[in-house]
């Protein structure tokens, strides 16, 4: 079995990362269709800035390698108040955390996420239906809060549900 080493990003790391979660997009998103994927592919050079320029803002993102492969990612940022709340959820929203199916069952997703947001009180937002991801979340202490949000036509007009943990002061 590989080791993977699970690393902070680095601007190098940006365009690799967004090719990765891309190829996982299509593992994960078949219903998306090729037509999304060419256009988010497309887009990468315009990402890639949109990251740079995160990241002189304090954006923070984590790699799972493969030897030199981007295999997974994580990110989180400060937690940000939706439409209608006075103040966030919680101090911290996990953005991204993808892998690739290859490397799922191993541990490396549980890794991700410590590196993401420790054991910090955090949100998200999952897509429904994504029971995997759902379990994932809930092994880690989230739960869903009832909140969920329409998608738009690129993702099938679906919804994403909101999923909340409090947290603990152990490892935060």
């Amino acid at each position: 079995m590989p080791q993977i080493i699970i690393r902070e990003g680095t601007r190098e790391d940006i365009e690799a990362t967004l090719r990765a979660k891309l190829e996982i997009h299509r593992e994960c998103y078949p219903f998306r269709g090729e037509e999304v994927f060419s256009l988010v592919e497309r887009g990468i050079p315009k990402d890639v800035m949109f990251w740079e320029a995160g990241m002189e803002l304090g954006m923070r993102f984590h790699v799972a390698l493969d030897g030199d492969r981007v295999v997974g990612m994580s990110g989180a940022r400060p937690g940000q108040a939706e439409e209608g709340e006075s103040a966030p959820l919680a101090e911290t929203e996990l953005q991204v955390l993808y892998l690739h199916e290859d490397y799922r069952g191993r541990g490396t997703a549980d890794l991700l996420l410590a590196a993401a947001v420790g054991r910090l009180p955090a949100y998200l937002w999952v897509l429904e239906g994504n029971d995997r991801a759902i379990a994932f979340y809930e092994k880690h202490g989230f739960r869903r809060t009832g909140e969920r949000e329409q998608l738009d036509e690129t993702w099938d007009n679906r919804f994403e549900l909101r999923m909340l943990r409090q947290g603990s002061a152990e490892g935060a």
